[in-house]
């Protein structure tokens, strides 16, 4: 992996340290070697500056979530209540409940987001009078 990767987040120090670097006349390229940062990473920061007079990153970036604290919470008590409900059930009850879809995959993240496991039940011969 290239060292400007996007993948990580620079810090406000790190882009304040750049646009002074900036300032004193240093190309993208040389502050980019400085930093440890593509030239990419160095333009779109010093860009940003520019144009919105802006260091950190707009906030409310990415996809909003489907479901709002509350429902979240309901899930989580529903879990707690009968730990073996399945995701797929609980989510047909939310979005009952919620008036539009949700999918079992948001309630598992949910549910896993929430620090809890699943589990599966290990299959057990029946006991009858024949056995």
């Amino acid at each position: 992996m290239e060292n400007g990767s996007s993948e990580r987040e620079t810090s406000i120090d790190v882009r304040k340290f750049i646009l002074r670097l900036f300032k004193k006349v240093k190309s993208y390229r040389e502050i980019a070697e400085i930093v440890g940062r593509s030239h990419s990473c160095v333009q779109k920061i010093i860009g940003r500056f520019k144009s919105d007079g802006l260091i950190e990153n707009k906030s409310g970036r990415g996809r909003k979530s489907i479901l709002s604290d509350v429902a979240k919470r309901k899930v989580l008590k529903d879990i707690k209540i009968d730990s073996k409900l399945s995701a797929v059930k609980l989510a047909a009850e939310t979005s009952r409940i919620m008036g539009r879809s949700v999918s079992a995959e948001t309630v598992r993240n949910v549910i896993r987001h929430a620090r809890y496991s699943s589990r599966l039940a290990r299959k057990k011969p029946f006991i009858n009078l024949q056995n």
